[in-house]
């Protein structure tokens, strides 16, 4: 499984490498564990991928089953750090983006290195 892990990884560092550029990236994972949409709740796919923030969007791929999501940073009403999100934890403190959609609200977290230093960056770009 290892190394299945790892071509997934390689996979997604070519595609983010590909699609934005190093002097667009404010930051980037290819370790990203999503856990889901919150308006899915229990039911929502979890999955691996890369997480990129530019100054324009917060950018998901999750690798299996794929797919992409999108927020705009302009969208972004919070960021937070909690525990666990949607029932789920891996006993660390996750990355947690509140954002709007048409007409509602919604959010996504993952688990990821430096969930506080992904945080303060989101905060930065939003409050900009």
């Amino acid at each position: 499984i290892k190394l299945v892990v790892a071509v997934f990884r390689r996979k997604l560092s070519l595609f983010v490498e590909a699609h934005f550029a190093e002097q667009d990236r404010v930051r980037f994972s290819v370790r990203a564990n999503f856990f889901g949409l919150q308006s899915k709740g229990v039911r929502s796919i979890r999955g691996l991928g890369a997480l990129v923030l530019t100054r324009e969007q917060l950018w998901f791929r999750r690798a299996l089953p794929e797919a992409d999501y999108v927020v705009p940073v302009s969208d972004i009403t919070g960021v937070s750090t909690p525990r666990s999100f949607n029932g789920k934890s891996v006993m660390a403190r996750l990355l947690c983006v509140h954002y709007r959609t048409a007409g509602d609200s919604d959010a996504m977290a993952w688990a990821v290195n430096d969930p506080d230093g992904w945080k303060t960056a989101i905060e930065s770009i939003i409050s900009s």
